[in-house]
């Protein structure tokens, strides 16, 4: 949804990263005649309540650019009783090309980013989905992971003309004795081959553990469970879905 302002107030662009933020103070109904009150560079994310408390109002909207932590950041505002949102990346990125190409403090452009009345608000995801979306993050890097060392492994041995039987499946103890078994390796390409293969299964481990953890919570949820009658649709589908798009009644139609 677009942002609207109706009147003139203040707005905080938060620039935040894990241990600092960068904060600016505007206030006026558009991005070319907004005045900046104030800027805090450098403060700690550790004092964060204690610096709101300071110098923020109630009536005041903090803006902040979607990242790794905003989410959590606007929880901790929220908790405090003030309001705070969060943009999609891509559009302020491309409002403050439009907006702001000689601002240096990026908190500055989020602001009048916001000011514009173009930037789109991202939903906030409730701490039951943050923890879905989490945790299917681990499951996707252990799938990656896991691909990767399967490959990485099937170069090495390329690199040493050795091509392994179509079908071979490289999560086996079984096939990681056979390999060692064609060629006289020597001490270093053993060394390097068996710590490709300790690689590939800790990945499959945490790789099964995570897919366990996940048909678990399809089978605690309804709503997810409903979705296994769907066809195609398994339990890491299922878990996906719901990590994804979260509570579906905040949709008020379909078509949204």
């Amino acid at each position: 949804m677009e942002t609207k302002i109706k009147s003139t107030q203040r707005i905080i662009g938060l620039d935040c990263h894990p241990d600092v933020f960068t904060a600016t103070c505007l206030e006026g109904l558009n991005p070319h005649t907004a005045k900046i009150r104030w800027v805090h560079d450098q403060q700690q994310v550790s004092n964060l309540e204690k610096w709101a408390k300071k110098y923020l109002l109630k009536t005041d909207t903090i803006a902040l650019e979607a990242s790794g932590n905003s989410f959590q950041v606007v929880r901790r505002f929220e908790k405090m009783g003030y309001k705070a949102i969060v943009l999609e990346s891509q559009q302020v990125g491309k409002i403050s090309n439009a907006y702001c190409s000689n601002d240096k403090i990026c908190a500055t452009k989020i602001a009048r980013g916001y000011l514009t009345g173009l930037s789109k608000e991202v939903w906030k995801p409730d701490a039951t989905t943050q923890e879905r979306r989490d945790l299917f993050a681990c499951y996707q890097k252990s799938v990656s992971t896991s691909t990767r060392m399967k490959c990485r492994i099937r170069s090495y041995l390329s690199n040493n003309c050795i091509r392994l039987k179509a079908g071979t499946r490289l999560t086996t103890k079984a096939t990681l004795a056979n390999i060692l078994k064609m060629k006289d390796w020597n001490t270093t390409a053993k060394y390097i081959i068996e710590e490709y293969f300790v690689e590939l299964w800790m990945a499959e481990e945490r790789r099964n553990k995570l897919k366990a953890i996940m048909a678990q919570a399809v089978l605690d949820e309804p709503k997810l469970r409903q979705l296994l009658r769907l066809m195609g649709v398994k339990h890491i589908i299922a878990y996906a879905i719901g990590a994804i798009i979260g509570d579906i009644s905040r949709f008020k139609t379909a078509k949204n």
